[in-house]
């Protein structure tokens, strides 16, 4: 099981809010049961739920400052990516077929 980056930020007193860590955590906990309820796993489907995650992010992001910043966004991208290849899939290749180098990096504004 892959942790989630908002456990490691918990543990940092200089990290921002509560309520921000609190809301990412939901955002990538709703990641995750989207990822895991579909049933083929198809590049559009796989897309669409890495899509959804992101702008989720992006929202929360705005609400509370910009915070996420380098080190955060690098933890954001490894998680997705682990996330991804947990379960089964490929993400360089998918990347590859998508034509992106960075899964999230087609929406993300952070």
């Amino acid at each position: 099981m892959v942790i989630r980056p908002t456990e490691r930020w918990r543990e940092s007193p200089e990290y921002p809010p509560r309520e921000f860590i609190a809301q990412v955590d939901d955002a990538l906990g709703l990641f995750e049961s989207e990822l895991a309820a579909l049933a083929g796993l198809t590049d559009a489907e796989v897309v669409d739920v890495v899509e959804r995650a992101v702008r989720a992010l992006n929202h929360i992001d705005q609400e509370f400052g910009p915070v996420i910043s380098t080190i955060e966004r690098e933890d954001l991208g490894d998680y997705f990516d682990d996330v991804l290849v947990e379960a089964g899939i490929d993400v360089r290749a998918l990347e590859a077929r998508l034509g992106v180098h960075g899964i999230t990096d087609r929406w993300r504004d952070w």
